[in-house]
């Protein structure tokens, strides 16, 4: 029997929960009450006097004032209070239904407008955000990802307007939940756009460098993993813009983690043709690498493409010295089948054979696949060095 009571108890709490109404419903329902009370007249049996505030507030709206019918929600997870700031009424919400618990006839009025004044009730930003996050966590709570999203949305917002430095600061924390939520659902456009104004308020304060960079890094990664409907160039473009505002706030914030996002920015930039930007990055990324143990591994691969960007710029001089440099400096590199290929192709452009270019760099790619746009450079400089003249470059 005990057990049986515990049961229901739990049951009867989790119903409760699950249908707790939200301050989005209670708006639906003061709505749908108004109408009803015009619909029967004055003859109604729930002529309450917030029916006749209300009906002041939509007057007003067709007068261009403000037409809010304002109110404070409390949820208390089983249940919800309004109450209305003229003091006119209390409402309990629960098992999505809200009912009337207790009403007043002496209602705050509000000052009449003078005729001709253009003055006008001011919103409580602080209220609006403040109702809207709590509304997104319940949803959250419930797994309502994108009303949760929609609302911490609306929270941001409504504290972007206030202006101040906390609620600029509680503005980003809430579209990052506004972010955080939309990723559960298949709205892809709101999902990133949350994103990015996250992204874009922390970097504002300044107070959270390291916050921020994280944000703009996992932009760059959506680009350059789903070119969202965009030309996969164009994406590729965005994703190296994102990482490179990563990399600055990173360094800006002296934090060591500034090398992962500079190994996006170089590597993008030498995909999408920046290739006199690429070298300098791909030389330093080789530097900052070749003595940490999670990054050594790589170092030879960013020797290679800072090679591979100068043959795109057909600066055959700088790479007859640079690969060479690059050898005496980093031992793996020298050791390295990239190295050998990048000594053939330098061998083949001296000797304007195009054959053995083509041939040097297919050999390679049988064994280990290139990348399409370093195949795109390699194919057009083996056209190209049949017609370099005497000295290369």
């Amino acid at each position: 029997m005990f057990l049986l009571i515990s049961l229901l108890i739990i049951l009867f709490t989790y119903v409760f929960y699950i249908t707790n109404p939200n301050p989005e419903s209670f708006r639906t329902f003061i709505t749908r009450k108004y109408a009803k009370l015009q619909e029967e007249g004055s003859t109604s049996s729930y002529g309450a006097a917030w029916i006749k505030n209300f009906a002041a507030k939509t007057k007003a709206k067709a007068h261009g004032r403000s037409s809010s019918l304002d109110f404070t929600w409390k949820n208390y997870q089983l249940f919800s209070i309004v109450k209305l700031k003229d003091g006119s009424a209390v409402y309990l919400g629960c098992l999505n239904r809200w009912s009337l618990f207790s009403e007043s006839g002496n209602i705050k009025a509000s000052p009449t407008p003078v005729a001709g004044s253009s003055r006008q009730e001011e919103p409580n930003f602080s209220n609006i955000g403040q109702e809207a996050r709590d509304d997104a966590k319940q949803a959250l709570a419930k797994k309502k990802y994108k009303r949760a999203g929609a609302r911490f949305q609306e929270a941001g917002e409504a504290f972007m307007k206030l202006g101040d430095e906390l609620s600029t600061r509680e503005a980003a924390i809430c579209f990052e939940e506004a972010y955080n939520a939309y990723k559960h659902t298949n709205y892809e456009d709101k999902t990133l756009q949350a994103l990015k104004d996250a992204a874009t308020v922390f970097d504002s304060t300044k107070k959270d460098p390291n916050r921020a960079g994280k944000l703009f890094e996992k932009i760059g990664d959506y680009y350059e993993k789903t070119n969202n409907g965009k030309p996969k160039k164009t994406a590729l473009a965005l994703a190296f813009g994102y990482y490179k505002k990563a990399t600055e706030i990173f360094r800006a914030a002296d934090n060591g983690h500034f090398k992962y996002s500079l190994i996006h920015q170089a590597e993008l930039a030498a995909q999408i043709g920046h290739y006199d930007e690429a070298i300098p990055w791909l030389e330093e990324l080789a530097r900052i690498s070749v003595n940490d143990p999670t990054l050594t591994f790589k170092v030879k691969s960013f020797l290679f493409q800072a090679c591979i960007c100068m043959i795109a710029l057909e600066e055959w001089s700088r790479i007859s010295l640079a690969y060479k440099e690059y050898a005496t400096t980093y031992g793996s590199f020298l050791n390295s089948d990239e190295y050998r290929l990048i000594d053939s192709l330098v061998e083949a452009a001296c000797c304007f054979d195009s054959s053995q270019f083509t041939e040097a760099y297919q050999r390679y790619h049988d064994l280990a696949p290139l990348p399409n746009w370093i195949l795109a450079i390699l194919s057009r400089a083996a056209t190209a060095v049949q017609f370099l003249d005497g000295n290369p470059a």
